[in-house]
């Protein structure tokens, strides 16, 4: 067994680039390692992560998806994303019917219209654009998605900001029960309509929805700001690049996929093993916990031959990308996350392709520990 010395240890908790060439190093000493201060596996190399969360029945998401939650004993009331198959898919289908209704032209004009009044407001401004300007559209879009009256938008607010203070973990909880009573108190009737439709035909309960609601408003919320921030530090980190699609915007997804990529959001997925099985010559038992390292995975040079520590928008990326999971947990809201990103780098390109980062700060968030930023402030100087 392999265990990392005070020189080449690695912790999942702390975020920095020099973290793609630890990445490195694990992949290349076995790909599958303990880690006696978190007392789990860690799995590193991209063919064994994506068979790793492919097979639910061997690596289970029912004891706890972070190092935080996880636990010895199966509690009764799982949430939406510790549910596997065929329990996590039926939900998994309503909320996929919620998004390929809603994610067309239309809903990205309006997010572009938006965005750009309110883009203009701040032009010359110093601005903290995590905590002002893309803390807004993403509970915009949410709104409208559910066709929830945006009376309720300072509620909502508040409670999100609670939901990602890290100093307070009572804060954080309590945030989530209030959500969860708000959807359960004013549960959106286009959940409920598209639940009795005959393709499903899915009783839901009010916790049922207060679950579905509560897991899309938490993560398009929080993974839509953190990646709209991160869009624009690469912008500016990579100039070559930007001004590719600054010549160009039909290349904007491509930088959208790159961003997602190199620039990740969350470090790795934890499942818990309920076989015993040998990985890489490692024996992993039955309710071992086992971290898959998708953030390196995302690195591996199989996964991506073509220099994988550089951010290139021309890659020809045919294998998954690892930003929103992978498996049957992949995320079902992905399609609107990139649709919004998109759409508001449209804006910013067209108003205001000139701006300039003043300063900033990441934060390490412990279930995530990805690159996210807690304040990024920019002025955006127009054309």
């Amino acid at each position: 067994m392999f265990n990392f010395d005070s020189q080449n240890y690695y912790d999942p908790h702390k975020v920095t680039f020099d973290n793609i060439s630890k990445y490195k190093l694990l992949r290349n000493s076995g790909g599958c390692h303990w880690n006696e201060k978190h007392n789990c596996w860690m799995i590193s190399r991209y063919t064994d992560v994506v068979s790793g969360l492919r097979d639910y029945k061997k690596y289970t998401a029912n004891y706890g998806t972070t190092l935080e939650t996880r636990r010895e004993e199966l509690r009764k009331n799982l949430l939406f994303h510790e549910l596997d198959p065929p329990e996590h898919s039926e939900f998994r289908k309503i909320i996929n019917r919620i998004i390929s209704n809603k994610v067309n032209e239309e809903l990205k004009l309006k997010i572009k219209n938006e965005f750009s009044n309110e883009l203009k407001l701040i032009l010359n401004k110093n601005t903290d654009i995590i905590n002002g300007l893309f803390i807004l559209f993403p509970i915009y879009v949410i709104f409208d998605l559910f066709g929830i009256d945006r009376d309720h938008l300072d509620f909502i607010k508040e409670q999100s900001k609670k939901l990602f203070n890290l100093s307070s973990f009572e804060e954080q909880r309590n945030a989530t029960i209030n959500l969860a009573k708000f959807f359960s108190n004013n549960p959106p009737d286009l959940i409920i309509q598209i639940a009795e439709t005959e393709f499903l035909n899915v009783n839901l309960t009010k916790k049922d929805i207060s679950t579905i609601c509560t897991s899309i408003a938490i993560a398009g919320y929080e993974t839509v700001s953190a990646e709209l921030a991160n869009l624009i530090y690469n912008c500016k980190q990579y100039p070559e690049e930007y001004n590719k699609i600054l010549d160009n915007k039909e290349l904007i997804p491509l930088f959208v996929e790159e961003s997602l990529r190199h620039r990740y959001l969350s470090q790795f997925v934890i499942r818990t093993s309920t076989v015993d099985h040998t990985l890489n010559n490692q024996l992993i038992k039955a309710g071992d916990t086992v971290m898959f390292l998708t953030a390196s995975a995302g690195f591996d040079e199989e996964f991506l031959d073509d220099h994988p520590e550089q951010f290139l928008i021309n890659r020809e990326i045919n294998k998954h990308n690892f930003a929103f999971g992978y498996g049957p947990h992949t995320c079902p809201g992905q399609r609107l996350a990139k649709l919004e990103m998109i759409s508001i780098l449209e804006s910013i390109i067209e108003i205001s392709p000139k701006f300039d980062i003043t300063s900033g700060n990441l934060r390490n968030r412990a279930d995530l520990s990805g690159m996210m930023w807690n304040t990024l402030n920019v002025k955006f100087l127009g054309r």
